[in-house]
């Protein structure tokens, strides 16, 4: 269990500092990514303290099962001291979860604004095609392989059915896609990858490109349970899971086929080739009212 009165304090410390810096500057919003961090909530406090706005964008999948963004039954008047006054949502599938779980409809509220930078990837524009050309000459070298399959980490390294099936499958090209936050487990993919002795695989450029450049280039997505899983569907592209834990986290997508569960080298084989058989039309600039969510952040400022 967490120490929560030493996670209050820290927040309290924090929020002292915060406020010496939101006193000098004065702004009129402040907005942060997954506010439920400590040094976030501090972040917020202050900015309650001098009235100034705060919001959530949104960072990666939100679900009834996501704590930090459902089921507050009983918000106070005023609102939430360290809840966000504003979320920046991608769908309006998130902006309704969350009206349904606020019982205070004008405090706590989503405003849809899309993914902007997913949607810049799923247009053909002068920008994305200049990800694709370096991808394309990072295949060229790789040419022999006829499926291009991307593993998204997370905190944890690559389980040993994965560098298994790296073996027996050569046909098969994977890039290695590391979490930001645990940069140093790349080390240890690399060291494995070396002793088992296989070259079908891509792990630095993986690191260097913005992650929907390479749904972009990729035909099947594999994860212990990523949100990635919504954005390749965006780009058509399906996924296998390897924790069970994926079937509630994306209980819809797996009902749908859209996500399929491998829990050893041959089903993540025959799961690979499966939903790379499968095609989902990517869905170009579906989310987002920008010119309304334009409006209602310019209502900040007036």
């Amino acid at each position: 269990m967490p120490d929560i009165s030493l996670h209050f304090k820290i927040i309290l410390v924090l929020c002292n500092e915060y406020s010496k810096i939101i006193k000098i500057i004065r702004p009129k919003i402040c907005i942060t990514p997954q506010f439920s961090n400590v040094e976030a909530l501090a972040f917020i406090l202050a900015c309650k303290k001098y009235n100034v706005a705060t919001m959530d964008i949104q960072h990666g999948r939100q679900t009834n099962y996501h704590p930090a963004y459902t089921n507050w039954t009983n918000i106070p008047l005023g609102g939430y001291k360290m809840l966000p006054d504003v979320f920046l949502v991608w769908s309006n599938k998130e902006a309704s979860m969350i009206r349904e779980s606020n019982n205070k409809k004008d405090q706590h509220y989503p405003i849809v604004i899309g993914n902007v930078w997913l949607n810049k990837f799923l247009q053909e524009n002068e920008f994305s095609r200049y990800y694709d050309k370096i991808i394309n000459l990072a295949l060229k070298k790789k040419a022999k392989r006829k499926i291009n399959v991307l593993y998204t980490a997370q905190n944890s390294s690559l389980p040993d059915f994965i560098y298994k099936a790296m073996r027996l499958d050569d046909d098969l090209l994977w890039w290695i896609r590391l979490h930001p936050r645990f940069l140093k487990i790349g080390v240890e993919i690399k060291s494995n990858i070396n002793r088992i002795g296989v070259d079908n695989c891509i792990i630095d450029l993986c690191q260097e490109l913005p992650l929907p450049a390479l749904l972009r280039n990729i035909d099947v997505h594999v994860t212990l349970n990523s949100t990635v899983v919504e954005d390749a569907l965006k780009f058509g592209i399906r996924s296998v899971g390897i924790h069970s834990i994926i079937m509630k986290t994306f209980e819809m997508e797996f009902n749908q086929g859209d996500v399929i569960l491998a829990n050893n080298e041959a089903e993540l084989l025959v799961g690979v080739y499966e939903q790379y058989g499968k095609y989902k039309n990517a869905v170009k600039n579906e989310t987002g009212n920008y010119n309304g969510a334009i409006d209602q952040l310019l209502s900040f400022f007036t």
